[in-house]
């Protein structure tokens, strides 16, 4: 009965009449024994994969094995499969990517939390404060995991993190800024065009770092606010540096991307 109350609510969003329902119940059921995930929990899950605008094909084999791998990365990161899939949908809608790059987005989720001082579940709680203007500026999910991980793994809270690296990002990339201006002064083009040509954000950072130093002044006085100093200072310290490159490196080798 409680499996029928919560799957009627999955039922509104199902409108194409070649699904049958009942053997999508059936299966429902039996991943949720295999994965030792509640139906309800599963249902809830599929109902926020569905309103976020995954479909569900005709034998549904593509919605059940979405299901699958965001229950094993619910596991592997102390959240449930709800969070999984919203984290995992929100960066497939920002990143106007397909469903079967789930596992790359898994992969830097879990390494994100192995590499830092993190979870995946507080990882769906802050990604969506950085992801919309990280995907704007074609900065791959992996050099924003590897950004996380740096800076959680020297002890600054994910929340903070997303805030500090939000900042950094929205100064570099607004015209009239004081970091947008400093970075165009140094490289003779906006932030934006430089990820567009190839550059990386531990680049881009280093660059404003080498700017600083040439310039003889503090790095912090390249950036407007205190939030975006910080996530430069913390992501150019020889520690934080080695980290975010490290991070990086490790999540691309983990997805088939090339090293820098």
């Amino acid at each position: 009965m409680d499996f029928e109350n919560s799957f009627a609510r999955v039922n509104t969003l199902i409108t194409d009449e070649s699904v049958n329902l009942n053997n999508l119940q059936t299966d429902l059921i039996n991943l949720s024994s295999d994965m030792n995930v509640p139906t309800e929990e599963l249902n809830a899950g599929l109902y926020q994969a569905l309103s976020s605008g995954v479909e569900i094909s005709q034998n549904y084999t593509n919605i059940l094995d979405f299901m699958a791998k965001n229950a094993k990365v619910a596991v592997a990161g102390q959240t449930d499969i709800e969070t999984a899939i919203d984290t995992t949908t929100s960066i497939l809608n920002a990143y106007n990517m397909k469903l079967e790059e789930t596992g790359r987005i898994h992969e830097m989720l879990i390494n994100t939390q192995d590499l830092g001082k993190t979870t995946v579940r507080e990882l769906g709680a802050n990604l969506s404060d950085v992801i919309p203007t990280a995907a704007n500026l074609s900065i791959e999910i992996e050099q924003v995991g590897a950004a996380f991980a740096a800076m959680t793994a020297q002890g600054v809270p994910t929340a903070q993190s997303a805030t500090q690296i939000r900042s950094m990002l929205s100064e570099l990339s607004k015209e009239g800024q004081t970091a947008y201006d400093n970075f165009e002064k140094l490289t003779g083009k906006s932030f934006k065009q430089f990820i567009a040509d190839g550059g990386t954000l531990a680049g881009a950072m280093q660059i404003m770092k080498d700017g600083a130093a040439e310039a003889e002044v503090e790095l912090n006085s390249m950036f407007g606010s205190i939030e975006a100093a910080n996530a430069a200072l913390i992501l150019t310290s020889d520690s934080g540096a080695k980290l975010f490159t490290d991070s990086l490196n490790t999540m691309l080798n983990t997805t088939g991307g090339k090293l820098f």
